[in-house]
């Protein structure tokens, strides 16, 4: 489950992680539960969690977003004209013989009536589960994810943010010219290992914006010698090797 949208700056975009991951092996990776007091801009997010299901628990868990979470039975898109600067909640799920993805726009903003009310509360109700799976995974071995690899995407649009000092650049073995721009990603960007963004910020991290860096002056390009922002983002499992 992903959710994500919404009139929001690039930078929150290419952090986002989704909120819930249950892999065949009966591993799940999921975001923690929201600190009452949030987090302080440019600060890391608390590491997500991970815990090994049960097979019994695998498909319990399957067969409540199939059934009680409507997921066999949903479109693969709930729309919402009446409202409007609001997220999008994705369910992608390919299992026992399921290969589908719903896109519920507002899901948890949304107060309409008809014949989607019964999908969108059944689903409300499988996005709450996931949200606050921390909570119901506490009776078995979590612990803090720590993925030996992240993204980090590099902003160089100017320094704008009040009362943040740029702090030096922190490797001799990564430049400027590292940071590419793939297929599909809009701003440059490279996978790095755990203990090259162990030198950037505090290890695991569930993901951080606004880490603003002073960028080597080496090849008198544009953003040489200026501060630049980075943004971090864990990979998770299946996205580690292809990254790499």
């Amino acid at each position: 489950m992903f959710w994500g949208g919404g009139f929001v700056p690039p930078q929150i975009t290419v952090s986002d992680v989704p909120q819930f991951t249950l892999f065949g092996d009966g591993t799940a990776v999921f975001k923690p539960l929201t600190p009452i007091e949030g987090t302080p801009f440019n600060q890391p997010l608390p590491p997500m969690l991970t815990v090994k299901l049960t097979e019994d628990e695998v498909q319990t868990l399957l067969e409540f977003a199939l059934n009680d979470g409507h997921l066999a039975v949903a479109k693969e898109s709930y729309t919402d004209p009446m409202i409007a600067d609001a997220g999008s909640t994705t369910f992608s799920i390919d299992a026992g013989g399921y290969d589908k993805t719903v896109n519920v726009y507002a899901l948890m903003e949304s107060t309409s009536s008809g014949p989607e009310t019964e999908d969108r509360n059944a689903m409300f109700k499988l996005q709450d589960r996931l949200n606050n799976f921390a909570t119901e995974a506490l009776g078995g071995n979590v612990k803090p994810y720590d993925p030996s690899a992240y993204r980090v995407t590099l902003f160089d649009q100017g320094y704008g943010q009040p009362n943040v000092e740029p702090i030096p650049w922190p490797w001799t073995d990564v430049t400027l010219g590292d940071f590419v721009k793939g297929d599909e990603a809009a701003w440059p960007m490279m996978v790095m290992t755990r203990d090259q963004v162990g030198k950037l910020t505090i290890v695991p991290n569930g993901g951080q914006t606004g880490i603003f860096v002073m960028a080597p002056d080496t090849s008198g390009a544009a953003t040489d010698g200026v501060p630049v922002e980075l943004v971090v983002r864990p990979l998770l499992p299946d996205e580690i090797a292809p990254a790499s």
